[in-house]
């Protein structure tokens, strides 16, 4: 059968439908909140004390950009937000705030975004404390010419922490004194400019988690140090030739006054500025119409745009041919590092007169230094230069230090020790007058227990009494005899004094004595027994109970300049000494010592 082939026409049936009826619901936006997950608060902390004005930060290249604090953690960004904020005592506080109580890496950039700074490892601390993490102070350095402060416009500075080179600078020349830092540090020298920017101000590192940094020293070389002179530098190299810095000073420079006396055309501020010590910028500047102090040297002008309360570092001597350190000692070598003794005694090189009165020997007159005999000073009189200080005491068979040892001072240094009359009083007369230009001279009265010593000035001559018992117990007191004794030696020392005896031989009679110079100290044991009645300034109670095992000293630096001028200052400063656990030498008592009282006084 064959296929049908044959096309068929569609066919459609209409159909009805009825529409759907339903409404349809209205597309509605969705009200869901989404909630985002809330940022923990900072409950942490870490801040910085800035020791200058607020709206002086940028101008000292101490700024919140200047600043990071950076973790161990890997992917974790460095803090670089700081807040800032003004304190009443002129300084001011940076706070970042942290998310963990961490130690973390605080780092200075001298430049910001230069890539190049300084570390310090601290801790943060829990939000609203009132610990400060790490103290910076600004300052400015200078040199002296004459007592006259001045900028130097050739040479470089350096700065050392424990002995580590922590920068070096190189002076602009030709006019001006900013300067460059260079690429060396600890690892060696580079006298390549770490960044084009001239600074005219150095950040020195004050407190680090409240201990200090380290020992500071600074260097000015009018030539740049070689590479033999870099081989053998080392802390008694540095103890020798740079200033070894005293932060405390420095600070007090800053809280302390700054003179308000007008300044006079090419008069310099009133007062002989001195090598080592520190001056707030209000006491150094004037107004000059030359402004060439020195060869290299120039004057420090009045200038609206520094801060009079920055601390300026006198770090050197100019001395007319050019810088000289001199082997120049200053008495910040001395602050902290407690008594020393003599190695060798040798025979008296400085020129002084001597005398005593105890049960050995009682003079009649005094007796020059070139005339006197073993026996005149006999367990009361050492002699000698500073390459034979020692930290070693013999009759203690101890180590009170390891300090002098390893950083004895110049050969060119007379050192003087004036033990305490044996049972009794004995004393040393210096004529300022008599000290060769560039002579120094260090007068100490040893280790202080129990006795009294008195430095004084009266004119161009120098006074040290030292008096005290050589036998313990004894029925002779310092206190009361030692009083008498000193009374009775200062007549023989001083004839024209018209001193009398007071009422009762004690230490009330005291500041009478002291009255008899122009300037004076004096430091005593003030036991419950001994103590004055009356509190005096010049005199020092190193007696104090709470101290386990303390040790005074009492250092007189006595200097005469290339140009004639003469300083005194005495240094006292009572310590504390402890085991030394970790001494590899046990046949000998090892201690430790750590400076807890300490005071100077310009005597001249």
């Amino acid at each position: 059968m064959m296929p049908n082939t044959k096309k068929t026409a569609a066919r459609f049936v209409a159909a009805y439908y009825p529409p759907v009826e339903t409404p349809q619901s209205k597309c509605l936006p969705t009200r869901e909140t989404v909630r985002e997950k809330p940022q923990p608060s900072a409950r942490f902390q870490c801040v910085l004390r800035i020791y200058t004005a607020e709206d002086e930060l940028s101008q000292y290249s101490v700024g919140r950009g200047q600043w990071k604090l950076l973790t161990n953690t890997k992917g974790v960004a460095p803090l670089a937000n700081w807040e800032v904020s003004s304190q009443d005592d002129g300084t001011t506080l940076l706070t970042a705030s942290c998310h963990k109580e961490a130690s973390r890496r605080l780092v200075y950039e001298w430049i910001r975004g230069a890539g190049y700074g300084k570390q310090y490892e601290v801790m943060t601390r829990p939000k609203g404390s009132s610990d400060i993490n790490a103290q910076f102070v600004p300052v400015k350095l200078a040199l002296l010419r004459d007592g006259v402060a001045g900028w130097p416009t050739q040479g470089y500075f350096y700065h050392f922490i424990d002995g580590a080179l922590q920068a070096e600078c190189q002076i602009a020349g030709e006019g001006r004194w900013s300067y460059q830092l260079l690429c060396s540090d600890e690892r060696g020298l580079d006298e390549r400019p770490l960044f084009e920017r001239h600074l005219s101000h150095f950040l020195l590192p004050y407190r680090i988690e409240n201990h200090s940094p380290g020992e500071q020293y600074l260097l000015y070389r009018r030539e740049r140090l070689s590479t033999e002179e870099w081989a053998s530098l080392s802390s008694s190299w540095l103890a020798q030739h740079g200033l070894r810095l005293n932060m405390d000073a420095v600070i007090a420079a800053f809280n302390g006054p700054s003179t308000t006396e007008v300044r006079q055309e090419d008069i310099p501020p009133s007062g002989h500025l001195r090598v080592g010590h520190v001056y707030p910028f209000g006491d150094v500047w004037g107004q000059y119409r030359h402004p060439k102090l020195a060869p290299e040297l120039v004057h420090i002008q009045t200038d609206s745009s520094v801060n009079q309360r920055m601390p300026v570092v006198m770090v050197g001597e100019w001395d007319g041919e050019g810088y000289s350190t001199g082997e120049q000692v200053s008495m910040t070598q001395l602050t902290g590092r407690g008594p020393f003794y003599l190695k060798t005694p040798r025979a008296p090189r400085a020129k002084f007169w001597f005398s005593r009165i105890d049960q050995r020997a009682e003079f009649s007159a005094e007796k020059a230094s070139e005339r006197l005999s073993d026996s005149d000073q006999r367990d009361v009189l050492e002699c000698s230069d500073g390459t034979q200080m020692t930290s070693f005491n013999k009759s203690m068979n101890a180590w009170v230090t390891h300090f002098w040892d390893d950083n004895p001072l110049p050969e060119e240094l007379d050192v003087l020790v004036l033990h305490n009359g044996y049972t009794g009083a004995a004393g040393v007369r210096i004529d300022l007058d008599e000290l060769d230009p560039g002579q120094q001279i260090l007068v100490t009265g040893g280790t202080l227990s129990g006795c009294t010593m008195v430095t004084g000035v009266k004119g161009r001559q120098f006074y040290a009494l030292h008096a005290g018992t050589a036998i313990s117990p004894n029925e002779w007191k310092t206190g009361q005899h030692g009083v008498r004794d000193n009374y009775a030696l200062l007549k023989l020392m001083m004839p024209e004094n018209d001193l009398t005896a007071p009422p009762e031989w004690d230490n009330d009679g005291m500041p009478a004595l002291l009255d008899c110079f122009s300037k004076a100290t004096m430091a005593y044991s003030g036991k419950p027994e001994a103590k004055m009645q009356r509190a005096d300034a010049r005199c020092f109670n190193y007696y104090r109970p709470e101290i386990l095992y303390s040790v005074c000293c009492s250092f007189s630096l006595i200097k005469k300049d290339r140009h004639g001028n003469v300083s005194v200052e005495t240094l006292t400063e009572l310590g504390e000494i402890s085991q030394d656990s970790s001494a590899e030498n046990k046949s000998v008592s090892n201690f430790v010592y750590e400076a807890r009282d300490t005071r100077v006084k310009v005597l001249l």
